[in-house]
Order: C-alpha cells, then sequence, then structure tokens
C-alpha cells in the first residue's frame, strides 16, 4: 500500500515523503521544532537523515544548527530548547577567549603570546613563584603550563578548585609536573588565568571586553558570564551562550574574522590561532590543538572545532563552508560523556559525509 500511494504523488513530493520517514525513523515524541525537515541543496538526502535521526536520540538534545556558506540550512531543536535560548556552553567559551587573546593582542594591550603571565598575575596572586610567573600566554592556550593536573573523567580536582576560595592561588600552589611548554594537560583552571590576563591589560572584565569588541559586531546581546571568587569572569566555562550565538561566532571563524565584510578579529591571529600547535594522539574526533580551538580531520575534509562538556560544540569546516552547532542538556544528566561522543559522532561521520 505504502508503495502505491508513493507512486501516485509526483516524483518531488514522493521524495519529500520519503526523507521524512527517514527521519522519523530514529525520532523520539518530543521530535525538533524549528523548519520543516527537508533535503537541502548540497546535501546528499540519507546521510543527512542519518545525522538529524541520530541526534534526536540524544538524551536531553537540545539544538542542531547547521549552516552552509552563511544561510541556516536547518535549526532542529527537541524538547524545551530553543535557538534563541543562551545557556553554559562549558568549555566553548575557551575558545571564545582565545578570541578575546587575539583581539588585545592585536589592539596592543598584550606584547604578545611569548610574553610571561607573571606581570598580570602578580596584583591578583597572593604570592607566585618565578618558575610560574615565567608561564607564557602562548603555554596556556596550547595547554603546555606544565602544571600537576588531572581533569579527564575524574572531576575532583577539577571540583576542589572551583570551590577554592581563591582559584588564582589554588593553581599556582600546585606543583609543576613538566617543565613548562614541554607537555599538554588538559587544565580548564590555567585558561582561567587568561581572563585575569585580559582584565589586567585591558582595564575591562573578561565578559565587558567580549560584549564591546566581540558581542556587538555579530550581533549577540548582554551575555551572562559566571565569575570565580575574586568577581573574574571564568576563561574556560561559565559563558552562556544561544545556539544562534554559536553560529554567529562559527560563521565569523570561517569567514576569517569577517562579519558582514568588516574585520572583527584579526586574520592573522585566526590563522595562528587555528593551527595546529600541539599533535594529539589518543582524541576521538582530534588530531591537534591550537589555541583553545581543537583540530581534526575526517572524510578528506579538515575541521576545527569549540568543544564543551555534555555535548556543546561549534564546528566549522572551512573547505565546504559549513558551520554545525549543537548543544545539549548537560546538568544532572548520567549520559553526558556518551552524549558528547554520539553528538559529535553524528556531525563528523553522519553529517560531514553527507555534504556534497
Amino acid at each position: 500500500m505504502r508503495n502505491a500511494v508513493s507512486c501516485l504523488l509526483p516524483p518531488r513530493t514522493r521524495h519529500r515523503v520519503l526523507f521524512l520517514l527517514l527521519l522519523a525513523s530514529g525520532c523520539g515524541s518530543s521530535g525538533p521544532v524549528g523548519p520543516e525537515p527537508s533535503s537541502p541543496p548540497g546535501f546528499e538526502a540519507s546521510g543527512l537523515a542519518r545525522a538529524r535521526s541520530q541526534v534526536s536520540t540524544v538524551p536531553g538534545m537540545g539544538c542542531l544548527v547547521v549552516a552552509r556558506g552563511g544561510p541556516t540550512v536547518f535549526e532542529d531543536c527537541y524538547g524545551v530548547a530553543r535557538a534563541d535560548a543562551p545557556d553554559d556552553v562549558r568549555s566553548v567559551t575557551k575558545s571564545v577567549t582565545s578570541l578575546l587573546v587575539g583581539l588585545a593582542l592585536d589592539e596592543g594591550f598584550l606584547p604578545g603570546v611569548d610574553s610571561a603571565m607573571g606581570p598580570w598575575l602578580q596584583p591578583v596572586a597572593t604570592t607566585i613563584a618565578d618558575d610560574r610567573a615565567r608561564i607564557t600566554i602562548r603555554q596556556l592556550l596550547i595547554m603546555t603550563s606544565g602544571f600537576d593536573w588531572y581533569e579527564g573523567g575524574d572531576y575532583a580536582l577539577f571540583n576542589e578548585w572551583l570551590r577554592a576560595p581563591s582559584q588564582v592561588d589554588f593553581l599556582l600552589a600546585r606543583p609543576l609536573a613538566f617543565p613548562p611548554g614541554s607537555h599538554y594537560t588538559y587544565n580548564t583552571a590555567a585558561s582561567h588565568l587568561l581572563s585575569i590576563v585580559i582584565q589586567q591589560a585591558t582595564g575591562q572584565r573578561l565578559d565587558a571586553w567580549a560584549r564591546s569588541r566581540l558581542f556587538a559586531p555579530l550581533g549577540i546581546g548582554e551575555r551572562r558570564w559566571l565569575t570565580d571568587a575574586q568577581g573574574f569572569c571564568h576563561g574556560g566555562i561559565g559563558l552562556y551562550l544561544s545556539p544562534r550565538d554559536m553560529l554567529a561566532l562559527g560563521t565569523l571563524v570561517l569567514d576569517h574574522g569577517r562579519r558582514g565584510g568588516v574585520r572583527v578579529v584579526g586574520e592573522a591571529w585566526l590563522s595562528e590561532s587555528l593551527a595546529p600547535q600541539v599533535p594529539l594522539a589518543s582524541y576521538t574526533f582530534a588530531s591537534g590543538y591550537g589555541y583553545l580551538w581543537w583540530r581534526g580531520r575526517a572524510h578528506g575534509l579538515d575541521y576545527v572545532y569549540a568543544n564543551g562538556y555534555g555535548g556543546q560544540f561549534i564546528v566549522v569546516v572551512p573547505e565546504v563552508r559549513l558551520v554545525a552547532v549543537a548543544t545539549c542538556q548537560w546538568r544532572d544528566n548520567a549520559n553526558a560523556s556518551s552524549n558528547w561522543s554520539r553528538i559529535m559522532d553524528a556531525i563528523v561521520n553522519q553529517l560531514l559525509p553527507s555534504v556534497r
């Protein structure tokens, strides 16, 4: 009967019905909220359908938003999620901080990435040893500060740092496990120091600096940004962005730092910060790390991405001019780690191969 009905439909309508049936095969009762699913030009229909179906079954899935060369291709949101609703995007914050470091450098507030962090931290820290003071801005950006730190799946140390009366003093009191610059260790506490560096250098708190230099030119409104015990905005977590905000940031990266032909972020900074600074051999979906941006390669295409706990992503694929944004509920979500993998797999191994 299904074949008989489909044969009675015009070819274009029949293709649309079959596409919708493919989408329905993996969707829960909530379904996507947004533009009606379609087979947009430039995508292979079944691969795109698999990507959208896969994310639709992720527990707590927020939104998947995809743009190609600027225009939004689709905007799927689930449950109560909305594409215009800001939420804490966790470590996506780090990549935004990287853009803000670049702006401070371009405007002459910072002398260069190889300058030491000590002069900026001395007014804030209770004490700072000489070996810590010599750690450079570059080493903070590429996670080679050398501190004894562990954040990979066991968040006890991270949570102890969050609860400390001074986040700066807590980190500076940690031993150095490696000579700075010699070893990659993912460290949110170290990336947070960049917030203090920017505030001390520019005289503006990180949220104010972002609002005037980055968000306003992109049409992003005032956004909440969580602070540490001393009132400094967290440099590595805690920025609230909506999926549409994230799409604007991804499109800025895609367009080499320009928005509508107007320069927002320096092209030289973007080229440097997105380049592979540290090779990564054992990370899923990542082959290298830039200045607080991740890098990967799949299906013959290079991509860069901002990456947040539980499934927050801005993925930029320059060669095919693709930007994919995802959000997912991470608070009290027992599936946060598996959600991260499932969403990124849908983007990299389903969506990306479907691009034509």
